[in-house]
């Protein structure tokens, strides 16, 4: 976490050095004109959804060892969610101030905290235990030995990268301003976990559907996964509250609200192959340095 802290505060210093270079003139044009600072959340179709995926996604596991042949795959959503943080600076390429229109080119560093690929296996058998005769009906009645196995599976990570974005930019007459326009993120995953938790439990099941002489058993694992690169292809749509018109300092701030819907490939879980359809949301400040 520190790291990204530091990452995004080099981000911004960056941006407002490269601004410093360049003081305001009223005759004539800034090159860096924007920074963007935004924090959101992300949604990746890319679950696990087969035996092998899921397994292939804990190499060297110990307790996946073997496969799970007697075991019955249960898979959650093939969905991955997560939160997200971004810093970035606007570059104006064109601009025409009469038309509230220009062009940008936005570049950043995005970090995301990503989670909830998970699958489960189960298996459960039962064996006489005891034969009981009703006193009331006589007729015969049975109790069972239970033994159950369950095997949870969930992974998690983070990514990291550069994104570059074209966005073209309807600054309206009054406080209110849209974008949109075409971007890609590159970079790598890192930090990936797998976590494995087994689950074993042997008990009596009464004659009331209640357990009895239970015995219960939890082991864990974790297994890391190999950082892996990715590429994202999104298109920004976002709009934009600029909090005054007049006023120098309010006016440089506009409130932001982006949607990302792209495509990712490559990246974690590794086993899950081809590109994957996703969405992420960003709300954030834009700083004008133009005003």
């Amino acid at each position: 976490m520190r790291t990204v802290s530091l990452l995004l505060a080099l981000a911004l210093l960056t941006s407002l050095r490269l601004n410093a270079q360049h003081p305001v003139d009223t005759t004539g044009r800034k090159l860096v004109r924007d920074v963007f600072v935004s924090a959101g959340g992300l949604v990746d179709g890319g679950g696990w959804v087969t035996r092998g995926e899921v397994l292939g996604g804990a190499p060297g596991s110990t307790l996946l060892q073997g496969g799970l042949p007697d075991h019955t795959f249960e898979h959650g959503p093939a969905v991955l969610g997560g939160g997200l943080l971004h810093a970035s600076i606007g570059l104006t390429l064109k601009e025409n101030r009469a038309k509230g229109s220009s062009m940008k080119l936005r570049t950043g560093l995005g970090m995301a905290w990503v989670g909830g690929a998970s699958s489960s296996f189960e298996r459960t058998e039962r064996f006489p235990y005891d034969t009981l005769t009703s006193s009331g009906s006589g007729g015969t009645l049975y109790a069972d030995s239970v033994s159950r196995s369950t095997y949870d599976i969930r992974h998690t990570h983070q990514r990291i990268g550069l994104d570059i974005d074209l966005l073209f930019v309807k600054d309206f007459p009054g406080h209110w301003m849209l974008y949109g326009g075409a971007g890609v993120s590159v970079g790598t995953t890192l930090g990936g976990i797998t976590r494995v938790e087994h689950r074993t439990s042997r008990y009596i099941e009464t004659l009331d559907n209640g357990r009895d002489q239970g015995v219960y058993v939890t082991e864990d694992e974790s297994v890391r996964t190999s950082g892996v690169f990715f590429t994202n292809i999104h298109v920004p749509l976002g709009v934009g509250f600029r909090f005054a018109r007049r006023n120098p300092f309010w006016r440089s701030l506009v409130l932001t609200w982006e949607t990302r819907p792209g495509i990712t490939i490559g990246g974690e879980p590794t086993n899950t192959p081809g590109p994957r359809p996703g969405i992420s949301f960003l709300l954030g400040m834009r700083v004008d340095l133009a005003r």
